[in-house]
């Protein structure tokens, strides 16, 4: 017996959230690590830049889950068409935490 228009729509409807919530997911962490960022660089208490960049350089070994999830899911949205606009989505991330520094570091 095979099953019905209803169910393939339904199983479709529910991949399609799954997708919806590892988006959503990979936004959050996202946003975790620029916070973590901001706080390093804004609150720095008079740290030289070289300070703060080696403050930088260390926050993947105090955010080691959120960053190894970030780098296997940009790993895994190069390799798969439909996850394109997530994919953007991370490299204009990345782009705003380097903005973010450069700015802070010529004010």
């Amino acid at each position: 017996m095979s099953a019905g228009p209803g169910y393939e729509r339904g199983r479709l409807i529910g991949i399609l959230k799954q997708i919806r919530n590892f988006e959503n997911t990979v936004i959050e962490t996202l946003n975790r690590i620029h916070a973590a960022v901001v706080k390093n660089i804004a609150h720095n208490n008079g740290l030289k830049d070289e300070e703060i960049l080696v403050e930088l350089l260390w926050l993947p070994n105090r955010m080691t889950d959120d960053f190894r999830f970030v780098r296997k899911t940009m790993a895994y949205v190069q390799g798969h068409g439909e996850f394109s606009e997530l994919r953007e989505k991370m490299l204009e991330d990345k782009k705003r935490q380097y903005s973010y520094f450069l700015d802070q570091s010529e004010g």
